[in-house]
């Protein structure tokens, strides 16, 4: 449920297979000197939210020391990134947005 593309063969990039999964796809590059970590995550609407943060910090603990980009489809609304609404989904552990 998750990809990432680069097409450029001048860029040196290796998958990371243990944070890798069904919906997680996770790489390494280097940038001349920099380390950076790539991630493309889906989050399944029928799992918990606490399942998919899990996953997210996860990937901030192996990422230590580098730089990190994360892509994610969500299946979620609201309105801290500009929807006109909140569902449920993105009240977890605690921490509302409203």
């Amino acid at each position: 449920m998750a990809a990432i593309v680069i097409n450029n063969k001048q860029v040196d990039t290796i998958l990371i297979n243990q944070q890798s999964d069904e919906d997680a796809v996770v790489l390494e590059t280097k940038v001349d000197t920099a380390r950076i970590i790539i991630a493309s995550m889906y989050f399944d609407i029928n799992q918990p939210m606490d399942i998919h943060m899990q996953k997210i910090q996860a990937k901030l603990a192996h990422a230590k020391g580098a730089g990190i980009v994360i892509a994610m489809d969500s299946n979620s609304r609201s309105t801290m990134w500009r929807d006109i609404l909140t569902k449920e989904r993105q009240k977890f552990g605690g921490i509302s947005n409203e």
